[in-house]
Formats: structure tokens, sequence, C-alpha cells
């Protein structure tokens, strides 16, 4: 019987895979919900880390994104606005976060993705998924459903649980989104709703099955939630966000219209201001 032939791109593709999960689960989630005090530093490096092996994945697997939902739009949320999220930062309120913009550790982001850029441009760009009208659809429907699912659970909060109504966040909670696309959307749908996703699909195993690895793996990484006054609602929530995004993903094929969704969850502080006062003041 003739012994199977290793496969040497796929082991690596599992073994970056297995330390973007390893970094964003055990170390950076759990380590600090057990561990309060665990050092702040711990954060940033998981940020720089995830973001320098997405750019090794995106370039490792460069001749089949198409299979890991990796579109064109969602390449370009992923070289330009991880950049664009430091630079936000300090008007966020974040400017004394070390990665914020123009402190040297947050330059990583903005040479990491320079490089994937030109790689992509000058030895890729004909193999690149290109997008259309399509896409744009796919992308405005992420991002209002997004909004539709953070105001569902706002007004669960405020009105069955009785939290208070949000104070109004200031003018530069419009530009959230934005923030939130490069912090949390490039950070984690790449990972759970991208590569996982196309990996696992590419080893056999059926999509409803994918589906429910990915929404349980996302909640574990988020056990933080479980230090809030309602865990379980929390810990709930977060994984129907997850089955919501990877529905979304399922459908469209295309990772933007997740990111799209993510990020405007995440980042809708204004929009959700003016449905709680409009329903609860």
């Amino acid at each position: 019987m003739e012994k199977p032939k290793f496969d040497k791109h796929k082991a690596v593709f599992w073994i970056v895979l297995s330390i973007m999960l390893f970094v964003r689960i055990p170390l950076e989630s759990w380590a600090i919900y057990l561990f309060p005090s665990t050092p702040k530093v711990i954060d940033p490096l998981y940020q720089i880390c995830t973001y320098l092996l997405l750019v090794f994945l995106i370039w490792w697997e460069r001749e089949q994104l198409s299979q890991y939902h990796m579109d064109s739009l969602a390449i370009i949320f992923i070289i330009f606005f991880k950049p664009i999220s430091i630079v936000l930062l300090p008007l966020l309120g974040g400017a004394n976060n070390p990665l914020a913009f123009p402190k040297p550790l947050g330059l990583v982001f903005i040479i990491a993705a320079l490089a994937l850029l030109v790689l992509l441009v000058v030895r890729q760009r004909n193999s690149l998924v290109k997008f259309g009208s399509n896409t744009i659809i796919w992308l405005i429907l992420g991002g209002i459903l997004g909004i539709f699912l953070a105001a569902v659970y706002t007004i669960i909060m405020i009105g069955w649980l009785h939290y208070p109504v949000p104070p109004y966040p200031g003018l530069m909670a419009l530009i959230a989104p934005f923030y939130q696309l490069g912090f949390a959307s490039v950070a984690e749908e790449p990972i759970f709703r991208g590569f996982l996703w196309g990996g696992l699909r590419r080893s056999g195993l059926k999509e409803i099955w994918i589906l429910l690895i990915q929404a349980i793996l996302f909640t574990l990484a988020h056990v933080w939630v479980l230090s809030s006054p309602q865990p379980l609602l929390f810990l709930g929530e977060t994984f129907i966000f997850s089955i919501m995004l990877g529905l979304l993903v399922w459908r469209s094929r295309l990772l933007s219209s997740s990111m799209a969704m993510h990020a405007f969850y995440n980042g809708s502080p204004m929009v959700l201001y003016w449905i709680s006062s409009l329903l609860f003041r």
C-alpha cells in the first residue's frame, strides 16, 4: 500500500492557523479573564502577531484565496483598514494605547500592510477575486444586519433588563465602524469565517458542522464576557452573533460581508444612542 505523501503546504497552513487560534483564545482571551493581573502588553502583542500571521497566510494561500471567502474587497479592508484603525485610535480616546499612531509599535501594521500590497499587486493581481455590484450589495446588507442586531440587543438590554440608556457618544463615534473594521473585523473574520472555514471545508467537513465549530471557537474567544453582570446572556449573544456572521459568509461566499456586519455591530454607538433615545427617553 502506497504511503500518502506529506503535504508541506497544507501542514504550514494548519500550523500557522493553529498558532493564530492559540494566541486569540487561550492566550489573549482566557489568560486575561482568569488572571486579571496579566500584563497589558499581551493585547498589543496579540494584535501584532495576528496581523503578521494573517499577512503571511494571505500570501501563502494566494493562489486559492476564494476557497477562504477572501474577495478583493476583504483584502482591501485587511491591507488598508488595519493601519487606518491605529490612526483613528487617538481620536476615539485611545491616545495612550501603545499601538496608537505615531507610536513605533503601531508602525508594524503599516509596514506589513505595505509589504502585502506590493506583493499582491506585483505578483498576484490577476489571480485576485474581482468584486462588482454583487459584492457591494452584500457589503451593504452586512452593515445593515450589524446595525439591526446591535439595535435589537440594545433594546433587550434597556427595555427588559433595565440597563441605563447610553449617553451621547459624541460625533467622533461616527467613525467607530471604520475603526472597528480594522480592529475587530480584520483580527477575527479572516480567522473564523475565512481560513478556519475554508480549511475545514477543504478537509471534507460539512458546512453545517463548520458553522457550529467556528461559532463555538468564536464564543470561547470571548470568555471575558463572563465577568459581566449578565454572563450567560452575553455569552449566548456572542454565540448567536457568530452564527449570524457564519450564515452570512456561507450564503455570500464573501468575507467582506461579514467584516462589514462585524464592524457596524461593534461600531454603532451613535445609532444605538439615537434608537434608545427615541424609544426610552
